[in-house]
């Protein structure tokens, strides 16, 4: 079998093929074929995250784009979180059900319904939100008059943003208001209460913060 490479054709165009054999005698038989060059990737123009879990992705069709479908694959390397794919002939996409403050790389291609064309990539950290998990393995050492609190971090799915602090707050487990509420540095992860009254039972409770505002609490 002899093949060759047909070079400088243009994307997403029919094409007929004549081949034709011969020697020092004269032309012998022929064979034609017909096919589809395969088309352009689109290029991804902007992607935007109008919300923490929306993103619009908008394209710009390439040359010879007529009678071509899109597709887009928006994926992460997260764990647990599963690719999402959106086909259709139009150029702009909201896809929902994204996670918040994640990166995202999206994968765009062409196809004229028997080829796919390579693709065009680029990636995009979705906007951030209050955290949607409390901060874990909350301990707390008490003597008669003190509690020292100890905690880490939400998991990181669960942060959805830079954690920028923590809401520390105690009462006595008999009354419906809070004694105190101090907000702590995001680096922290231990805070000593002082001056509680021999005797009672307190009830202590953190929630972890992002520039969006505080999860969840532990208590």
């Amino acid at each position: 079998i002899t093949t060759t490479t047909l070079s400088g054709l243009t994307a997403n165009t029919q094409y007929t093929v004549r081949v034709v054999a011969f020697n020092e005698l004269g032309d012998g038989g022929e064979v034609t074929g017909t096919g589809n060059t395969k088309p352009q990737a689109p290029s991804i123009s902007s992607l935007s995250a109008s919300s923490s879990t929306q993103l619009i992705i908008t394209l710009t069709a390439p040359a010879r784009s007529s009678s071509l479908t899109y597709k887009c694959t928006i994926s992460t390397t997260v764990n647990g979180l599963s690719p999402k794919t959106v086909t259709d002939t139009v150029l702009q996409y909201t896809v929902n059900g994204l996670s918040p403050y994640v990166t995202y790389t999206v994968e765009c291609t062409s196809s004229n319904g028997e080829d796919s064309c390579d693709s065009s990539m680029d990636t995009i950290r979705m906007l951030s939100d209050v955290p949607s998990g409390p901060p874990l393995n909350v301990m707390a050492d008490t003597s008669s008059t003190s509690t020292t609190l100890r905690w880490d971090p939400p998991t990181e799915r669960d942060r959805n943003g830079e954690i920028t602090g923590y809401v520390v707050k105690y009462k006595l487990t008999t009354s419906t208001s809070y004694i105190n509420e101090l907000v702590l540095q995001g680096s922290e992860n231990s805070f000593t209460i002082t001056d509680l009254m021999e005797g009672n039972e307190y009830t202590l409770s953190i929630g972890a913060m992002t520039v969006n505002g505080t999860g969840p609490n532990a208590t």
